[in-house]
């Protein structure tokens, strides 16, 4: 019997047998998937948005009132945000007269944190996913 396992065990791991164990390159598949999403959500980008104000709203309610009129998904570190100061609570004012989707998105992300530069966003597998300058980007979900 305990040869019969040795023999088993030699023939799961023998070459061929076992995928992970071949030198076969990786699919193209996931990274080809991933363009096609972050390409439609930079096309959402890039869309005019009507005049719109926002009059002490929170940040996470200007956020999710994109993700509503954009259809983009917006994926925030709460917590990197936190640590730079800014509260998804936190009440924001500001009228946007025209401009894209990302404009909005940039002018909202400037009035959460007081001041232009410091959070910016980039586009990963087809989510907006927001960053603080300086600090990794995470996936949480806002």
């Amino acid at each position: 019997m305990w040869r019969s396992s040795i023999v088993c065990g030699i023939l799961l791991v023998a070459p061929g047998v076992c995928p992970a164990q071949t030198n076969a390159p990786a699919s193209a598949a996931p990274l080809a998937d991933d363009q096609k999403l972050d390409d439609a959500t930079r096309a959402k980008l890039g869309r005019p948005l009507s005049s719109f104000a926002f009059d002490g709203v929170d940040v996470e309610s200007c956020l999710g009132y994109f993700e509503k009129t954009g259809g983009v998904k917006i994926v925030v570190p709460w917590d990197e945000l936190k640590a730079a100061g800014i509260n998804k609570s936190k009440s924001i004012s500001f009228h946007f007269y025209k401009g894209t989707l990302a404009n909005a998105l940039r002018t909202t992300l400037g009035a959460a944190a007081g001041k232009s530069g410091v959070l910016s966003f980039i586009i990963k597998h087809g989510d907006v996913v927001v960053v603080v300058k300086g600090a990794s980007p995470t996936t949480q979900r806002k």
